[in-house]
């Protein structure tokens, strides 16, 4: 039960992150490119 229940909380955090990651892009794509180089 441990083991699924932590890949769901990556699963969660990684859409996330994708959802800000489009959200930020989509809001202005020179923020986004500076984030991705560091």
């Amino acid at each position: 039960m441990e083991f699924s229940t932590i890949l769901l909380d990556k699963m969660k955090i990684f859409k996330a992150k994708e959802i800000s990651k489009l959200l930020t892009g989509s809001k202005n794509s020179s923020s986004a490119n500076r984030s991705e180089t560091l």
